[in-house]
């Protein structure tokens, strides 16, 4: 049989599947989990499954009231706490967690430095992976990965939710897909051959079909067969129809065909209103916006050669202190590739700069000289400040203020209420907190040296020369094994911190 590095001790439950479990200790070490020789761990019902593999890998850890039981194993670098049960067939691996009263059974795959947790259940053939979290249940032969998230409700059937997705209080099933930064909540129901994607947004609705969604969708809408929305002004909802609760819904489908659901008869009072919403998509002309800003005839060329616009505001913001004819910073457009509007109830002050196709909404604020371009995404009453640029697929959600003089790049996510000053380029990173970016210095020599916590359960040590700018990365499991670089009594402080990440919910 295969090395392990726990025992069984003595001390016994009965689950309440009727399983005898045993108590762990770690008979070693186990760096990787900040685990020592002698700490005692959750349960098992034996060391190894009857094929003779290790029911906890060499670098993986199963502690407080978990447990581990059936033929199911923990692998990688794998870490199950709380009340977390894994049992069938069950595998979790990579740097996955699993933890509070979350269950992964049957033949289910937890991998990749997804988390579950809450009363998430993972079960039948799916497979869940990549930096994904899940509070919901996940069934069948349903895959969810990327950056995901499944905060409540039903992922089953061959459903496929991927990338930025978000499902809440939601129901996918048969083939359906939910992938790019599409959110799908309040109760809404996609399936079949279903594609909801890019910066779609569904609440309240039915999709269905061969559906093709990219855009958002107006609450309370059904839509099915070859439907084809790339844009807002491609569906419209209203109602309700005569004496009933029924809605209708006019959509756009493939081949520029018109399509009308309504579960029940149209009555002559409301044809007009179809008519009306069947010619403004056929024309695909977008409706006038509201829009919180315009373009002024004040231009400026960037170093690569892109071209914004000072900007005007058009209504007053009072929380933003706005107030119309205010000149603001510099936008590229007015509207993105995708046809959203560059500031949808939000700011560019100062000499901030906002291009590509980065978005401000929902009271986002972008001054000072900061930057906003590619994808990135501010939203929720947020504050980028001081020459911060945020890059590539960024997102900075609510009520956070990012300062200083650094660049998140990649698929960074400052997830709400952060507080952070960044210096230097970060990739990926994942601040829950604003204790995720730590900054030491500048010290007595000169250098200034910074702790940030990234995505996949990663971290990132920076030493900077502050007078040369001049730097040295490495990761937190290459600062753990090595004595370089030199940072004296900080050392320990920094391990201390590596370690709370690590045993971080």
């Amino acid at each position: 049989m295969s090395r392990i590095r726990f025992e069984l001790t003595e001390e016994t439950i009965t689950n309440n599947f009727g399983e005898t479990l045993y108590r762990i200790r770690a008979t070693e070490d186990i760096p990787a989990r900040f685990v020592s020789a002698g700490d005692l761990g959750g349960w098992v019902s034996s060391t190894h499954t009857e094929s003779g593999k290790p029911r906890i890998g060499k670098n993986a850890w199963v502690e407080g009231g978990a447990e581990v039981f059936g033929q199911a194993r923990v692998t990688g670098h794998a870490r199950v706490s709380d009340r977390a049960q894994i049992y069938g067939t069950a595998r979790v691996k990579g740097r996955a967690r699993v933890q509070d009263d979350a269950q992964v059974k049957d033949s289910a795959t937890v991998k990749g430095s997804c988390l579950i947790q809450g009363q998430a259940r993972i079960g039948d053939n799916a497979t869940v992976k990549g930096s994904a979290q899940v509070l919901g249940v996940v069934e069948g032969n349903a895959k969810v990965s990327g950056r995901a998230v499944i905060s409540s409700g039903t992922i089953n059937g061959h459903a496929v939710v991927a990338d930025a997705a978000t499902v809440s209080r939601s129901y996918v099933t048969g083939s359906a897909e939910v992938s790019g930064n599409a959110v799908v909540g309040a109760d809404s129901l996609i399936s079949e051959d279903a594609v909801i994607t890019g910066q779609a947004k569904i609440r309240f609705s039915t999709v269905s079909g061969a559906a093709h969604i990219t855009a958002p969708v107006p609450s309370h809408a059904t839509v099915t067969g070859n439907a084809e929305i790339t844009r807002s002004w491609h569906c419209f909802s209203f109602g309700p129809i005569g004496h009933t609760d029924n809605l209708a819904t006019v959509y756009r489908c493939v081949g520029d065909e018109i399509a009308v659901e309504c579960d029940t008869e149209v009555t002559e009072e409301y044809q007009p209103v179809i008519d009306v919403a069947t010619e403004q998509i056929r024309r695909q002309a977008e409706p006038v916006a509201d829009l919180c800003f315009e373009l002024t005839e004040e231009t400026k060329e960037l170093a690569d050669g892109t071209t914004v616009f000072r900007i005007r505001a058009t209504k007053d913001q009072e929380e933003l202190g706005v107030t119309v004819g205010d000149l603001g910073g510099w936008v590229s457009s007015l509207f993105t590739d995708n046809g959203q509007p560059r500031l949808d109830n939000a700011w560019v002050a100062d000499e901030a700069v906002l291009r590509d196709n980065a978005l401000l909404a929902d009271q986002a604020i972008v001054e000072h000289y900061a930057v906003v371009k590619d994808n990135a995404q501010v939203t929720g009453a947020s504050v980028i400040s001081g020459r911060v640029t945020l890059a590539g697929e960024t997102t900075v959600a609510a009520i956070c203020h990012i300062g200083g003089d650094g660049e998140l790049r990649g698929q960074s996510c400052v997830h709400p209420v952060v507080h952070v000053n960044i210096s230097g380029t970060i990739s990926d990173a994942d601040f829950y907190d604003s204790s995720d970016f730590v900054s030491f210095g500048p010290l007595d020599d000169g250098r200034l040296i910074t702790v940030a916590k990234l995505r996949d359960r990663g971290s990132l040590i920076t030493v900077t020369e502050v007078e040369t700018g001049k730097h040295h990365s490495m990761t937190g499991a290459k600062f753990l094994k090595s004595i370089e670089p030199d940072v004296g009594d900080l050392r320990a402080e920094i391990t201390r911190i590596l370690r709370e990440w690590e045993l971080a919910r």
